[in-house]
């Protein structure tokens, strides 16, 4: 009878134990879906993560290059003080310093030699920061003390052997937000160029790609200012006889209305226009102009602008509201005189921040996305 006990027993230990795995495995199936990188349909990756290795192709020097980054810190003014006041006429607290450290390997069958990258980004192997206010920024590799270089001067001095590798730390003069949202990259000129976020995009709500309608877009994500919108419909309305809430500045104007709800999640106001959407089209002529009503009400909302020392009144969505409306986008196309443009064509997206010229690294909806 002591036997059967002991072998029930383990009987059932082995099936919690495949149940545990099988949820384990569930849980691991998931997280890597939802931590799964971006790629185009060419199966290209728009951004790596810190530990992760990549290869791309040199754009100086047509090399194959081989980069790992292994860490990205940013500290403070305190701590850096007299080296931002040796390059800041006017230092002030908000600025700081932020650290790249990584290993850079020649794939090729050819020495590369390092170029001046002070005046525009030429350098292979080094890296730029993306400024969250769109400025590209060099590496200086003399900061901190006992870099590769005493002097960024002597840089066009280092070569990097085929099959060698170099480690590399620099650092960048720049401000705090580049601790939410800046990036540094490679091949800066290319449409998808290397990129490393300073925080992983796993660990932001407001993530690049693509989002379906009815599922929220943190538009913007860091310290106390976060807060989300979802589209909620989108219809194509062909004449501005069809409303009667707008009254049109254009002839014959189209319209693409879209229901939205805009919930501030965060711990200040902000302005409605910082939650709405901006429209592309076939081309570079597409012209609009914007009115929001909140839901309940007949006219568009007109006090929406953040002016230095004004508020506004009618456009302020308050820490912890959440704002239903309708956004109506009035457009027509200046290439064809007075046709209206058609609407089939027209994206909605998110500009995301730093990253204006790069057309894939936007915040997306899933609205006439092939």
């Amino acid at each position: 009878m002591r036997r059967v006990l002991q072998s029930i027993s383990w009987i059932c230990l082995v099936c919690l134990m495949m149940v545990g795995c099988s949820i384990e495995t569930e849980k691991k199936t998931e997280n890597e879906e939802e931590n799964k990188i971006p790629t185009t349909e060419s199966g290209q990756k728009l951004y790596h993560e810190i530990g992760e290795t990549f290869e791309f192709e040199g754009p100086e020097s047509g090399l194959p290059f081989e980069v790992t980054v292994d860490k990205i810190w940013i500290e403070g003014f305190e701590e850096h003080e007299a080296y931002i006041s040796e390059h800041v006429k006017k230092p002030d607290d908000d600025q700081a310093v932020i650290f790249i450290s990584y290993t850079v390997t020649n794939n090729g069958d050819e020495t590369y030699a390092f170029k001046d990258d002070r005046y525009y980004p030429n350098n292979d192997v080094l890296p730029n920061l993306i400024h969250p206010y769109n400025f590209v920024l060099d590496l200086d590799l003399t900061y901190p003390e006992g870099g590769v270089v005493d002097d960024m001067e002597d840089v066009t001095e280092l070569t990097l052997d085929p099959g060698a590798s170099m480690d590399i730390t620099g650092a960048v003069l720049t401000n705090k937000s580049s601790e939410y949202e800046g990036a540094f990259v490679w091949d800066y000129d290319a449409e998808i160029p290397q990129v490393v976020f300073t925080k992983s995009q796993f660990e932001r709500r407001d993530q690049v790609g693509v989002y379906d309608i009815g599922d929220p877009i943190y538009v913007v994500d860091r310290e106390e200012t976060f807060f989300n919108v979802t589209i909620d419909d989108i219809q194509n309305i062909k004449s501005d006889e069809m409303l009667e809430d707008i009254e049109g500045e254009f002839d014959d104007s189209a319209f693409l209305v879209v229901d939205m709800t805009i919930e501030n999640d965060g711990e200040t106001d902000i302005a409605v226009p910082m939650a709405l959407p901006e429209i592309k089209g076939t081309g570079d002529s597409v012209f609009n102009n914007t009115y929001f009503i909140k839901k309940g009400e007949t006219e568009p909302i007109e006090d929406t602008h953040i002016n230095p020392g004004e508020e506004p009144t009618d456009g302020l969505i308050k820490a912890g509201e959440t704002l239903k409306g309708t956004l109506y986008f009035e457009v027509r196309n200046m290439l064809y005189g007075d046709e209206v443009l058609e609407l089939d064509d027209v994206q909605l997206f998110y500009p995301y921040t730093g990253f204006a010229e790069y057309p894939f690294y936007q915040q997306w909806v899933n609205y006439n996305i092939d």
